[in-house]
C-alpha cells in the first residue's frame, strides 16, 4: 500500500511543482540570513521613490518569495491590497505565498474571499484546491479540481488539475480513473508522458495499462520536459496578469 501512494505523492509534487513553481523545495532560512539579492535591493530603491505603486510592490512581494522570506512577502502583498482589496493578482501571489509558508488555512480563506468575487477564475480555484489537500480534506480537494477543469478544460492549469485528480484516484487505488486522468493530462501536454511513464512503470501496470504506450524518456530529457510546462505555465500567467 505504502508504495502505491509514495508514487500518488510523486504526481501530487508534480502538480503542485507547475502551480507554485516559486516555493522551495529547502528549508527556509534560519537565523543566519544570507544578504539580500540584487534584484530585491534593486526593488526597494525603487519602492522608496514610488511607494503607492502596487505594481512594482507586487514584483518586490514575488522577488521576497523567491528568496523564502514568506512572512515579508505576505506583508508587502497584504499592503498591495489594503490599497487595492479587489486585485486577484495579489490575491493569487497572497495565497500561493501562505501555501508554501504552511499556511493552508489562511490560504483557503483568502481564497475563499476572492472566490466570491471571481468565481470563474481558475487559478483561484486551483491554489484553494491545494489549500485543501493540505489540510487534508480529499472531496473539497476533487471539487476544486473538477471546477478548474469546468473553467478551462484544456490549459496547463487542467494538467496541473489532472495530474491531482490522478494522485487522489491512485492513492484510492481506483487505477482505471487515475489512468485516465494522467491521459488527458498528456493529451493536453504530451511532452509529460515520459515522466508519467516513468513513475508508473509498476503503479499502473496492469491496471490502468498507461505506461505501455508511452516511451520512456531520459532523466535530462524529463527533467526539461518539465521546466518547459514550469515555462509555459509561468507566461500563461503572465498573460492573464496583463489583461
Amino acid at each position: 500500500m505504502n508504495r502505491f501512494r509514495n508514487r500518488g505523492f510523486r504526481i501530487v509534487w508534480l502538480s503542485a511543482v507547475l502551480v507554485l513553481a516559486s516555493c522551495a523545495t529547502t528549508p527556509r532560512k534560519q537565523e543566519a540570513e544570507p544578504a539580500k539579492s540584487a534584484t530585491v535591493r534593486d526593488l526597494e530603491k525603487q519602492l522608496a521613490l514610488a511607494n503607492r505603486d502596487t505594481v512594482l510592490r507586487l514584483r518586490y512581494a514575488r522577488a521576497l518569495w523567491e528568496e523564502r522570506d514568506y512572512s515579508e512577502a505576505i506583508n508587502q502583498t497584504q499592503r498591495v491590497l489594503k490599497q487595492e482589496p479587489d486585485n486577484i493578482e495579489a490575491v493569487r501571489l497572497l495565497a500561493a505565498i501562505q501555501l508554501c509558508d504552511n499556511r493552508p488555512e489562511e490560504a483557503r480563506r483568502t481564497l475563499e474571499q476572492a472566490i466570491n468575487r471571481a468565481p470563474r477564475d481558475p487559478s483561484l480555484h486551483l491554489l484553494k484546491a491545494y489549500a485543501w489537500k493540505d489540510l487534508g480534506k480529499k472531496e473539497e480537494t476533487i471539487g476544486e479540481f473538477e471546477a478548474v477543469l469546468a473553467l478551462e478544460p484544456d490549459t496547463v492549469k487542467a494538467v496541473s488539475a489532472h495530474l491531482g485528480l490522478g494522485a487522489i484516484h491512485e492513492e484510492q487505488e481506483n487505477y482505471q480513473a487515475a489512468g485516465e486522468h494522467y491521459r488527458q493530462a498528456v493529451a493536453i501536454y504530451p511532452p509529460l508522458a515520459g515522466v508519467l511513464a516513468n513513475w508508473h512503470k509498476e503503479t499502473l501496470q496492469p491496471r490502468a495499462r498507461y505506461s505501455e504506450r508511452m516511451d520512456p524518456l531520459s532523466v535530462s530529457r524529463r527533467r526539461q520536459n518539465v521546466q518547459d510546462f514550469l515555462d509555459q505555465l509561468k507566461k500563461e500567467q503572465e498573460q492573464e496578469q496583463g489583461r
